[in-house]
């Protein structure tokens, strides 16, 4: 890997960084007394093609989404030549009085903060000061937090801290293990601060359950809630709102608010907002009738569309799954009462997210379970690279 420094102000040798650039696929930008580096986007759109630029800062790495950027328009945005135009990478520790104060939320959940969170941003900036965040729409942005010691992925999350609401939310990441050290690669859409939280969440009524590391591990991921502080109830069914919740937070978006097109979904209900954010990201469909019916028990075959479609959302190619699957599926006996979602269902079955609930039967229409549900949420969360 190619690597230079920043200079103590940001800035960066333009002739400097056009050699790095020439010199390999990869180049790593090391922040050297700043907090944050200006690269010139003239340079980025002659020689980024196919590279792979990251900034560092101690412990965090900011990946940068170049395929994401349209450099012609971002300087159009901000009234200059592309020429006067910077790309601007943020990569900040936080403060210490503001990692006190996310202590004191970890605290509250019974767990606590491991290490230092970081504050990461992506800027269009110009010479003269003007600025416009970029945003990189769907795009899933890599951040690396490193931490010297080995993390249980079963009791630690990477969380997105909310400075307005002073609240902790998952967000999707990937760990690394090497000379007893941890990479905690975080995935998200956006800008924000990004740490980890380590929990020990546990509920009584799930010891021994099938399900119990399963439920245990996205409690503390902050996926998945139990019914009180103390129960999970594992065997209780989920609802459609319920269930369409568990999946948007497992893939780290926020809701996106705004109502959605349907009938039977009031603005006032808790599940509105979220209801409307799974419709947007095509997770969910309504009936023909125009309701959600969000109340509704969901079924095995409801619950397995949803997860093939979060998939898909996430950048995995779930359509190569589908003829493999459909050759699993021929074994079960009931598969002829498969409604409508065929290929999602032989889609998760090829990819390990739904067995068969014995050798010979699926049974698509019975009721997804609060264990089940995890179960299968853990194994997306798996095959999407999100823990």
């Amino acid at each position: 890997m190619n690597s230079i420094k920043a200079g103590s102000d940001g800035s960066l040798d333009t002739k400097a960084l056009q050699d790095a650039l020439a010199k390999g696929d990869t180049l790593e930008i090391v922040l050297n007394g700043s907090n944050m580096v200006n690269i010139p986007a003239w340079v980025l759109k002659d020689n980024s093609n196919y590279k792979q630029i990251t900034v560092k800062n101690g412990s965090a790495v900011y990946y940068l989404p170049l395929a994401a950027l349209n450099y012609d328009t971002l300087a159009s945005s901000l009234s200059v030549g592309l020429n006067e135009l910077y790309i601007r990478v943020t990569v900040k520790m936080v403060s210490e009085s503001m990692r006190s104060t996310m202590q004191t939320e970890a605290a509250a959940m019974g767990g606590k903060v491991i290490g230092t969170p970081v504050d990461f941003n992506l800027d269009a900036t110009t010479a003269a000061g003007k600025t416009s965040m970029i945003n990189t729409g769907n795009v899933y942005v890599p951040r690396s937090l490193n931490f010297d010691t080995v993390l249980n992925q079963a009791k630690t999350t990477a969380f997105l801290y909310n400075e307005t609401t002073k609240t902790m939310t998952f967000v999707p990441a990937f760990y690394t293990f090497s000379d007893g050290k941890t990479d905690v690669m975080v995935k998200r859409q956006g800008n924000s601060i990004y740490g980890v939280l380590e929990l020990n969440k546990t509920f009584s009524d799930i010891k021994g359950h099938w399900a119990e590391s399963n439920i245990m591990m996205l409690a503390n991921k902050l996926v998945v809630d139990g019914v009180t502080n103390t129960t999970f109830q594992p065997d209780r069914s989920v609802t459609r709102a319920e269930f369409a919740a568990m999946l948007v937070r497992s893939l780290g978006i926020q809701n996106t608010g705004g109502s959605s097109t349907f009938k039977d979904v009031a603005s006032n209900q808790w599940y509105a907002d979220v209801v409307a954010t799974a419709a947007k990201l095509k997770l969910v469909d309504g009936y023909e009738d125009g309701t959600f019916r969000p109340n509704n028990q969901i079924t095995r075959e409801e619950l397995s569309a949803m997860v093939v479609r979060a998939l898909s959302y996430a950048g995995v190619n779930t359509s190569t799954e589908i003829t493999k699957g459909q050759a699993m599926l021929s074994k079960f006996k009931d598969s002829h009462t498969i409604i409508w979602a065929k290929d999602e269902i032989a889609a998760a079955l090829s990819l390990g997210i739904i067995d068969g609930m014995t050798s010979t039967t699926i049974e698509p229409l019975q009721q997804a379970t609060r264990a089940q549900s995890a179960t299968m949420l853990k194994r997306f969360l798996t095959a999407a690279k999100f823990i």
